[in-house]
């Protein structure tokens, strides 16, 4: 694994809210619902399974260019001792739509993600601070973490399937013992895209 800067971001408590909300939202007007008998556990196996194998053969590759510490207002380059943290809307958007631009992002993982960002910005107000990095702004969205993985340690994860419903798909990745990533998918319009990230819980 290699290490981020220090402003890619994510708390895991809050990663764990996610998939809650994930397995428990309410499925879109415009989801795909596939037909019991039409339904193809293996070939619909595989097609999840590529969605994010390739988010993240994507994100290896950009993870750098699309974090942006402008994210948060006065962090980094343009400090101002007498100025507070503060979430730029602006560059949150720009990060979102590089997400969204993949194809492999749901509507639901955008919209968490702006909810995460405005509760930011709201306990920024509440709680000011201007030293160190930020809360809300400690970790890695994509990772949940610190690092972030090799294309070495992605091509050897054994991802698995399963399907609380015919629309809904969990696959987890164990990229190691100890770090084995869930991702919460849901198929829109006859396509796969991914609504949350979380880790398996510790057994």
């Amino acid at each position: 694994m290699r290490s981020l800067p220090i402003f890619t971001v994510i708390i895991f408590a809050l990663s764990i809210g996610c998939n809650e909300a994930a397995t428990t939202s309410s499925k879109s007007k415009t989801d795909t619902l596939v037909a019991k008998s039409d339904f193809d556990s293996t070939q619909e196996s595989i097609a999840a399974k590529k969605v994010v194998y390739n988010f993240f053969s994507w994100y290896l590759k950009e993870a750098d260019s699309i974090i942006s510490p402008q994210m948060v207002n006065n962090f980094g380059g343009d400090y101002d001792s007498t100025k507070f943290y503060s979430v730029n809307f602006v560059e949150t958007e720009k990060y979102l739509s590089k997400l969204q631009h993949t194809g492999y992002i749901s509507q639901h993982y955008l919209d968490y993600w702006r909810s995460y960002f405005k509760q930011a910005d709201e306990d920024f107000k509440k709680n000011p601070e201007n030293d160190g990095p930020p809360a809300y702004f400690d970790y890695d969205f994509v990772m949940l973490g610190q690092d972030i993985i090799d294309r070495k340690e992605l091509q050897e994860a054994k991802a698995k399937v399963s399907f609380p419903d015919h629309s809904k798909a969990l696959v987890l990745m164990p990229f190691s013992e100890n770090d084995k990533m869930q991702y919460f998918l849901s198929n829109n319009n006859g396509k796969w895209q991914i609504d949350s990230i979380g880790r398996e819980p510790s057994k």
